[in-house]
């Protein structure tokens, strides 16, 4: 491989912009030809390479209404690139950025990348230049802002990463803050680096992820980056409206990231987002990772460890700890505009204490303690605390530890990709396996102060069960649903310490062989078909071997309720069918009721 020269000098060219403006207009204030600025803080990260210069607007608005601004990013003297133009929308304080004239999709963006730098033309002061303009609502008719930055670059030079030469056999050595950045800049190359020292990013400003800004975009990061056992403290990127944030932007066509520990490490964005990367696919290896201490924060496919993989993606021998939350759109803008967020509908989706959403992969030899959380939200889709939407052909072995996932709603389980429990949307699904594994749960799902209707309905550590298999797994905690809050007509069903629901019919219900479950199921509310093993079951022929302990308290009223089952259902085909009796040992407490 080549070695790549005119690399990054700096790390970062950070400038915090406040701009203020007189009192906005109130929240349903029709559009108007002129209106006044939007308050926000604007901070900018910037990546200077020999190709390109990448840049991560950071920004943050207390403005409490919707609006649009185009900001248009320049390298001055740089007439081969242009300008770059990225759409930001602010809902209540949830911002956004999106690819220009997409928004109606929803395509997310990541970082800013202006392409194809002449540094000679450009000459021995270049400087990056944001521009703007604004407007109420979605499709506003603009105003141009004030000059929002002016930022001095500094040319980039071949002496960042001048030790190795980026070959399997003779890897870039990285051991600083500018070095760590300085990976970067080989975005689309297959690359290797070690770290040869810790390297702590406390203080040093946020993170510019390594690649961008596009799943199949030419500036996917490739290659391998062999952490040699070293950590990586304080690493902090992203922002609540950019996507595809994380260590690592977007990778396919094969990344191994081995013996690599991040402490501290807080990220946030929108849609594909987590520690070590946002965006995975096609032959992605994690091994030998270690996440401490960290925080994830997003919306959709949002996981500790990764966003989305995709497709032959391992995680293996690591351990993570950490937190991952979610938080949902919420338009307060023009009532006319509303209708913008229908295809996601303002909620948290896709998201998981390992993964949001992961698809055909392996997870081996795994030890966690992660918080999930989602503080607010209607109807929230995927929401696991191992995986959100374990998609089909997962396989998770020697996963051990702790997990505890908190969601208030006020609706879950009304489809299958609603359900909620260790595994999110169709739970173990298309030949998905959990074994081996032992795992202390404990969980609960709450409606918030409302005077709405409340539906909570398929809830267990799988809330929803078909088609996969689980094998020789201790399940230990419990399971609270919680509706006391609630003021309006509540439905509680389907809720089991194990399963919620299994089988949609017989024949494609779970194989279950050497479970142990022991599992207290607490139910605040009147509730039907709840019991510590399964709520209901279609069908049971592929249960052997099953102990279950545990009991289930109901405060309100109950039907069907059982402390090993709530209900048994089968359809016409007998041969299919055996009584769960036959499979299982109870000895637990019971049920309470009332």
């Amino acid at each position: 491989m080549r070695k790549k020269t005119g690399c990054l000098v700096t790390m970062f060219a950070v400038m915090a912009v406040l701009i203020t403006s007189g009192a906005v207009p109130g929240v349903g204030t029709q559009r108007a030809e002129a209106v006044a600025p939007p308050v926000f803080d604007l901070d900018f990260a910037v990546r200077a390479c020999p190709d390109f210069v990448q840049v991560m607007p950071v920004f943050e608005t207390t403005t409490p209404l919707s609006y649009t601004a185009v900001f248009t990013v320049t390298v001055s003297g740089n007439t081969a690139a242009g300008p770059m133009r990225q759409f930001f929308k602010n809902y209540r304080g949830y911002d956004v950025l999106k690819v220009p004239n997409q928004w109606n999709n929803l395509e997310p963006m990541s970082t800013l990348l202006v392409s194809g730098i002449d540094w000679d033309a450009i000459g021995a002061n270049p400087r990056l230049e944001v521009s703007w303009e604004y407007g109420l609502g979605l499709n506003p008719a603009t105003t141009a802002g004030p000059a929002i930055a002016d930022i001095a670059l500094t040319r980039p030079s071949n002496t960042p990463l001048s030790r190795g030469s980026g070959t399997v056999a003779d890897p870039f050595l990285v051991g600083n803050a500018a070095e760590l950045s300085a990976m970067g800049c080989y975005a689309g190359e297959s690359t290797h680096f070690r770290l040869d020292s810790d390297i702590n990013l406390t203080g040093t400003g946020p993170f510019v992820p390594l690649g961008c800004c596009e799943r199949n975009g030419p500036h996917v990061f490739i290659g391998s980056i062999n952490g040699a056992g070293h950590t990586i403290t304080g690493m902090r990127t992203g922002g609540p409206g950019l996507s595809y944030m994380g260590f690592v932007s977007v990778s396919s066509r094969g990344l191994l990231v081995d013996r690599l520990r991040f402490v501290d490490a807080e990220v946030r964005g929108l849609e594909y987002v987590g520690v070590v990367a946002g965006y995975v696919t096609y032959g992605v290896a994690f091994r030998r990772i270690t996440i401490e201490n960290s925080e994830v924060t997003a919306q959709i496919r949002v996981g500790l460890v990764i966003g989305q993989g995709n497709e032959s993606q391992q995680i293996v021998q690591s351990r993570f700890a950490g937190t991952v939350n979610g938080r949902a759109l919420e338009y307060t803008g023009n009532p006319g505009d509303a209708g913008a967020l229908a295809e996601h509908g303002g909620e948290v989706e896709n998201l998981g204490g390992i993964a949001g959403f992961f698809k055909e992969g392996s997870i081996i030899d795994v030890d966690v303690a992660i918080d999930v959380n989602v503080p607010t939200g209607n109807a929230p889709r995927r929401v696991g605390g191992l995986i959100g939407n374990a998609d089909s052909q997962v396989h998770l072995r020697r996963v051990n530890g702790s997990i505890d996932l908190d969601i208030t709603a006020l609706e879950t389980g009304t489809s299958s990709s609603s359900s909620a429990g260790l595994l999110g949307a169709d739970g173990l699904h298309q030949g998905s396996v959990l074994s081996d594994s032992t795992i202390a749960l404990e969980m609960v799902v709450r409606a918030p102060s409302t005077s709405a209707d409340v539906r909570f309905r398929q809830i267990g550590a799988i809330g929803f069960g078909q088609d996969g298999a689980m094998h020789n797994v201790r399940l230990t905690g419990s399971l609270t649903v919680d509706a006391r809050l609630a003021t309006g007509a509540v439905t509680i069903e389907r809720v089991g310490g194990l399963f919620g629901f299994t089988g949609s019919s017989c024949g494609n219900d779970p194989v279950l062989s050497s479970i142990a479950v022991d599992m207290d199921v607490v139910i605040y509310g009147d509730a039907t078909d709840v019991g510590v093993l399964a709520g209901e079951v279609k069908c049971t022929g592929g249960m052997l071997d099953i102990v279950v302990d545990g009991s289930v308290f109901i405060s309100g009223s109950a039907a069907r309720v059982g402390g090993l089952l709530g209900t048994q259902m089968t359809d016409n085909n007998p041969p299919q069918v055996s009584n769960v009796m036959d499979a299982v040992i109870y000895r637990g407490a019971g049920v309470t009721v009332g």
